[in-house]
């Protein structure tokens, strides 16, 4: 038969159905659109696991924001559950002349124990602000990350396949 076996991709017949000034165009698949495929995937593949970091990174933030949060109500209700003993002490010194030792004992050990816990929490929501801060470091280099691969991923669709000259 006299058919070219050595072309490497086919041409395809021209689009009768196709308007006239696209009738003549020829397809051709060529090796070089073939690794540009592959890098298409590959970056895409790059994109969708760097969404997946991004989004887990994302819900990582939201729950240390709620952690948050919480810590901030249960400091609020220890400073005024210690400015009420604080009122309680004060009032009890002032009302009886001979006070209750064992009382005011009491109270201040209680004060103590509250100055420990809003110590406590506050070290805690220190801790968890810096961990929220690394995560939003994180979740800005992985938006940074996908912008590139996007646009990585732009670069290459450029070109006489994307109808981009």
């Amino acid at each position: 038969s006299g058919e070219n076996l050595s072309r490497s991709s086919p041409d395809f017949p021209t689009c009768k159905a196709c308007p006239p000034d696209q009738q003549s165009r020829v397809v051709s698949v060529t090796r070089t659109d073939s690794v540009k495929t592959q890098s298409s995937l590959q970056l895409l593949e790059e994109k969708m696991s760097l969404l997946a970091n991004l989004q887990e990174k994302a819900d990582k933030c939201r729950l240390l924001e709620s952690q948050l949060d919480s810590l901030g109500n249960k400091m609020n209700s220890v400073a005024k559950s210690r400015a009420e003993l604080a009122q309680l002490k004060q009032e009890e010194v002032q009302t009886i002349e001979c006070s209750d030792l064992a009382l005011l004992g009491h109270l201040d050990r209680k004060l103590g124990s509250l100055e420990q816990e809003q110590n406590d929490l506050m070290g805690a929501s220190y801790d968890i602000k810096a961990s929220l801060t690394v995560q939003s470091e994180v979740q800005a280099s992985l938006t940074k990350q996908l912008i590139n691969k996007i646009g990585a991923f732009n670069h290459t669709h450029k070109g006489p396949l994307s109808g981009e000259d």
